[in-house]
Formats: C-alpha cells, sequence, structure tokens
C-alpha cells in the first residue's frame, strides 16, 4: 500500500479501490501508514468529480464507515481529523441515498462521539443541498423529515 501510494500510476485508485479497502480499514485501524490510506481515499473518491457521483458497492461503503467517522472525531491530530472528515464527506457522496440517509441518521444520533453528531449536521446539509439540486432525491422529500425531524429540530424546554 505504501508503494502503491507513493506511485505515479497510470490506473486511477477508483478502479481499485475494492481491493484496497480492507487494506486500508486495516491500516486505519492499527493506526500505521494513515496518511497514505488518506491519499488513496482521497485520490479514490476523487473530489473533483462533479455531483451526483457514481455510487460504491456496501462492500467498499461499510468497512470505511466502520472507521473513518472514528478518526475523523478521535484523532489527536487536526489535519488527519479534517482530511478524514472530507473523506467522509466525499464517501457518503458516493453512497446510494437511502444507505446515505441510515448513515447520516446513524452519524447524528451517535453518542460515543459527540462532536461528530454536531459535525454531522453539515454533512446532512450536504445532502439536502445535493438533493436540492438533483431532484428527484430522499433528502428532498418528505421522508428525510419522517427520519431527522426529531434529531436535527429538538424542541428546547
Amino acid at each position: 500500500m505504501l508503494l502503491y501510494a507513493h506511485s505515479k500510476q497510470s490506473t486511477p485508485v477508483s478502479a481499485h479501490l475494492s481491493k484496497l479497502a480492507p487494506i486500508i480499514v486495516s491500516s486505519i485501524q492499527s493506526n500505521w501508514g494513515i496518511d497514505e490510506s488518506l491519499s488513496l481515499l482521497l485520490r479514490g473518491l476523487d473530489p473533483s468529480k462533479p455531483s451526483p457521483r457514481a455510487f460504491l458497492t456496501e462492500d467498499i461503503i461499510h468497512p470505511l464507515f466502520g472507521v473513518i467517522p472514528h478518526l475523523s472525531s478521535s484523532h489527536p491530530d487536526p489535519l488527519i481529523r479534517h482530511q478524514s472528515f472530507r473523506i467522509l464527506s466525499l464517501l457518503l457522496a458516493s453512497t446510494p441515498p437511502l444507505l446515505r440517509l441510515q448513515l447520516l441518521r446513524e452519524l447524528t444520533i451517535d453518542e460515543t462521539y459527540p462532536q461528530m453528531r454536531v459535525a454531522a449536521v453539515g454533512l446532512v446539509k450536504e445532502a439536502v443541498l445535493e438533493g436540492l439540486l438533483h431532484p428527484p432525491n430522499i433528502f428532498a422529500s418528505p421522508k428525510f423529515f419522517d427520519v431527522f425531524g426529531t434529531i436535527l429540530f429538538r424542541p428546547m424546554p
């Protein structure tokens, strides 16, 4: 993975993302080669692609979603936290709408990392804006308020 991250490959990383995902997850979990892992994810998810993006498969999404939110909310290095948060945003943008809705709901109600709950509101905002730009979308429908109404709009007693 280290050699691949530093090489000037001719094929895009996105073509190999399904093979690299388990290695990247293992690298992040062991706290080894995180810079290279994040670099590969950034190149694989390619932030320069316009919205709407091509959807990733669930065998890529779920393992990455298992480690990226924790990294972006608890890593001691602020640069790593920022990069992993942007990768989380790209990962969610590359997720099918129903799964994206479920994952964002998990992030907004998770009590483990309160800082991620706050940041997840920004990710929800990105999804709503994208949904408004590309209708029909679940994020621009009444279903959105059924899921997020009580989470985002809490009445203060």
